[in-house]
């Protein structure tokens, strides 16, 4: 596969401590909530191939949030 969300897709992934899920801001808008799913804000990264910083969130289980 290939393009942006493939790219920046690659990069979340690449950013993500190990168990940590990661979600863009267009991801986080389509799933505005998820039932027992907490999503929290997180710094904003610079990521290879995007000229802005890119604005991410955290999602886990709402027990650990």
């Amino acid at each position: 596969m290939i393009g942006d969300a493939v790219n920046l897709g690659a990069r979340l992934c690449s950013a993500a401590a190990p168990g940590q899920v990661i979600l863009s801001e267009e991801t986080r808008r389509a799933f505005r909530e998820l039932p027992g799913v907490a999503i929290a804000p997180l710094p904003s990264i610079s990521v290879k191939g995007e000229k802005d910083p890119i604005v991410i969130y955290s999602a886990v289980s709402a027990g650990r949030a």
